[in-house]
């Protein structure tokens, strides 16, 4: 890619980011907060600027187009970002040691930002697609999708295929399942009190407090994504386990053999596919006769959700109620398909390097549309979703030049040779 438009991609990604559109009380007009409207809106401006043509549905979801033909080829992004606290640079974006740092850039405003500036450049360098073109700005991808189901509402389907710029390169071909649910347990205790931890279950807590003889206990943690569980420190399970050192409590000393591979909650499987499960312990509510926790599940492509809510049920303590929150299916494309083959072409010509396709367990909008993966733009930066979020400029100038590569055969092929 051009220097030039680089320098654009970056100077917008940093306008973006800025705006803190994390997900807040629903106002008049404002399903997802103001702030995240206010995403939209300077997306959708910054899309019509280029000479596409723009829909804002609601400030639920937005889109831009060009081009026509009988299928239509989508990019799937969202602009809504998760909370940042701690986060000293979140909304006040900023390069520093050759980073750009700020909420939003890695998941997934700087993507976005590429992509509408890398379709803009192909359009005036003459090249005529042969789909029609969607750019969807989704706004709630981080809490509930109500987004991509508030369009799909009102317009059906998205498209008949696509890319997601939110995951991992080289290429996604499967999303594991994601489950979010609560087991509510009978739990009495005159030691522990206000156990309460609120945490979104796609993110393993990094704080957690409760009451014990009548004193505030803490723990701190580290932050990761949910489908990482393991590359954070989860402040619940260990306050759980410190409080159990204190009361003989069958419940706590249930909840603190769980572990993120889902062994002591009867979830420790894998498949040849996609790999193992894993599991996030996310949240917790005591009241005076219950104590909730929610989890977030990554279950393998084999497996469907009864088969995760039933071996959940054969080994929770009498009493106890699984809570199903939210599901949504695994996601698998055959990794010898001409969609994935041509992704991987794109990668490799500029990584040099000669790999292949892979299994995880984010879960993206891939999974909107009959036929996508997601695609980039994480090499090795699992900084999404933590208090230092970045791209290091090396990695905007690699991601945009594999998506412009990528998107210039996408545009140039006929639907039937990416697909077959």
């Amino acid at each position: 890619m051009k220097k030039n438009i680089i320098k654009k991609i970056i100077e917008d990604t940093i306008k973006l980011v800025n705006i803190k559109s994390v997900k807040d009380t629903p106002t008049e007009n404002h399903p997802f907060g103001k702030e995240v409207s206010k995403a939209l809106d300077f997306t959708l401006q910054l899309a019509e600027s280029m000479g596409f043509s723009c829909n804002n549905y609601d400030n639920y979801i937005g889109e831009c187009m060009y081009g026509s033909g009988e299928k239509t080829f989508a990019v799937l992004c969202h602009l809504d970002v998760m909370p940042a606290t701690g986060f000293e640079s979140a909304f006040n974006a900023k390069i520093i040691d050759n980073k750009l740092v700020g909420r939003g850039v890695l998941d997934d405003k700087c993507p976005t930002v590429a992509i509408l500036h890398i379709l803009n450049q192909l359009k005036e360098e003459g090249i005529v697609p042969r789909h029609k073109i969607k750019v969807i700005f989704g706004l709630d991808e981080e809490s509930g999708w109500n987004c991509i189901n508030h369009y799909k509402k009102l317009k059906g389907e998205i498209a008949d295929f696509g890319i997601a710029p939110d995951a991992d390169f080289p290429v996604i071909y499967a999303e594991k399942g994601i489950i979010h649910f609560d087991i509510q347990f009978p739990f009495y205790s005159e030691k522990i009190k206000s156990l309460n931890v609120k945490n979104r279950y796609n993110a393993v807590p990094d704080y957690a407090s409760a009451t014990l003889n009548g004193k505030t206990l803490t723990k701190t943690g580290k932050p990761a994504h949910a489908s990482t569980p393991n590359e954070g420190d989860n402040a619940l399970i260990k306050i759980i386990k410190e409080i159990n050192k204190y009361e003989d409590n069958k419940i706590l000393e249930f909840l603190s053999r769980i572990k993120t591979d889902g062994s002591g909650l009867n979830l420790n499987i894998e498949d040849e596919k996609s790999g193992k499960l894993t599991l996030n312990v996310a949240n917790a509510l005591q009241t005076d006769t219950h104590l909730t926790i929610g989890f977030d599940v990554r279950y393998p492509v084999s497996f469907k959700k009864e088969n995760i809510l039933n071996r959940i049920k054969c080994v929770i303590p009498k009493g106890a109620e699984v809570i199903l929150k939210t599901n949504q299916d695994p996601l698998y494309v055959d990794k010898n398909s001409n969609l994935i083959k041509t992704l991987l072409s794109s990668y490799n010509k500029f990584s040099k390097t000669n790999e292949e396709a892979l299994a995880i367990g984010g879960g993206t909008y891939a999974r909107a549309l009959k036929y996508a993966v997601a695609f980039g733009p994480v090499r090795d930066n699992n900084s999404a979703h933590t208090d230092h979020e970045y791209m290091t400029l090396d990695e905007i100038e690699f991601m945009c030049d594999v998506y412009y590569d990528a998107l210039k055969k996408i545009l140039t092929s006929s639907y039937e040779e990416l697909i077959n």
